[in-house]
């Protein structure tokens, strides 16, 4: 028999909150953060404007920056994960990070993923981090190969999450060039920075843990699309459409259909095309696609953290009763190709 997977705590810190909750009902509110970065400047010599944590100094920059962010969002978890009962050892963390870009490395990676492994809480032992996802799919990437493993039986508890910030010099320069919205480009995107964090465990390790299950993973799905950074593909949606269609299979259509969607369409016109003609080939699984949710207003592009936040809002509007029904999708594309999507249903009275 197979074990369903569930969603038993959540973390975050963005632009718009410190905290999962606080994060969520900002972006509820139509809250933005969007302000001039008081040192980084555009090749035009004008402040770069986004979404930044306030909270943070502005001069940490790189793995340092990353730390500090996946930090606080991960010890929220544990501390969740922990109110009622210790954790009898070590939690897998299934970690997404940035993808390979100017200013970012295979060596920045490990030393986020080896700062991480150290983060301590009462009650819980150091966790052991895993880097499995990349780019804006990376969590939900994660999400899904977490919940396959405690399906199998293999896993009965992991956090899952992703943390990212492009308030970085190499970073912005790169991207000023070309995908930053400004004055001279319609269709940019606002940067931002967060991260993330979910766990995800079995109704056996709810049990011990004596937490409630804040939703299931109902279907997930994770497939290639044609690398972004240089090509266009030519027939656009195809394998965002396939990861949905995968994701779906296990509803019962035609009166189970999704009821929100949530992605990461930040404003970049590919991001638009990509999903106006996948609904073309997925329309019979969603209640109404263009009625989606892209919360990129409120705390800008996020990155690597984008599944993990998607999945946390989600959650949340079950939690506070504004979801428009028990059954939500969340999806996003990664630049390098990834494209995952990842369904999850409220919690069951």
């Amino acid at each position: 028999m197979t074990t369903t997977a569930h969603v038993c705590a959540i973390g975050a810190r963005t632009p718009v909150g410190l905290l999962a909750e606080t994060s969520a009902a900002a972006v509820r509110a139509g809250i933005s953060r969007i302000t001039e970065h008081p040192v980084l400047l555009d090749r035009h010599g004008e402040p770069v404007h986004g979404c930044i944590d306030a909270q943070l100094d502005p001069a940490l920059n790189g793995t340092q920056r990353l730390l500090a962010l996946s930090r606080s969002a991960l010890t929220e978890v544990f501390d969740k994960l922990s109110a009622n009962t210790q954790i009898n050892g070590s939690v897998a963390v299934l970690l997404a990070l940035p993808e390979p870009r100017p200013g970012w490395t295979t060596d920045d990676s490990h030393a986020v993923a080896h700062g991480l492994a150290t983060t301590q809480a009462p009650g819980v032992a150091a966790p052991h981090v895993q880097v499995v996802g990349q780019g804006h799919a990376g969590a939900l990437h994660a999400l899904g190969l977490a919940t396959q493993q405690i399906e199998a039986g293999a896993l009965e508890l992991c956090i899952v999450g992703g943390v990212d910030s492009y308030f970085d010099g190499p970073v912005l320069n790169w991207l000023d060039k070309r995908r930053l919205l400004a004055g001279n480009s319609r269709a940019g995107f606002i940067p931002g920075e967060a991260a993330a964090f979910t766990a995800v465990g079995s109704a056996m390790a709810l049990r011990a843990l004596g937490l409630p299950s804040l939703a299931t993973v109902r279907g997930w799905h994770s497939t290639m699309a044609a690398d972004r950074s240089n090509v266009t593909p030519p027939t656009p949606g195809t394998a965002l459409a396939d990861a949905i269609n995968t994701a779906t299979r296990g509803l019962q259509t035609p009166h189970e259909r999704i009821n929100d969607v949530l992605c990461d369409i930040n404003g970049e016109r590919y991001r638009s095309e990509e999903w106006a003609f996948t609904m073309l080939h997925t329309h019979a699984r969603l209640v109404d696609g263009t009625r989606y949710i892209a919360p990129t207003s409120a705390w800008g592009d996020t990155g690597a953290a984008t599944g993990s936040l998607l999945s946390i809002l989600a959650v949340r509007a079950w939690a506070r009763g504004y979801a428009s029904g028990p059954l939500a999708m969340a999806w996003a594309g990664s630049l390098g190709g990834l494209r995952s999507a990842l369904v999850l249903q409220a919690p069951s009275s």
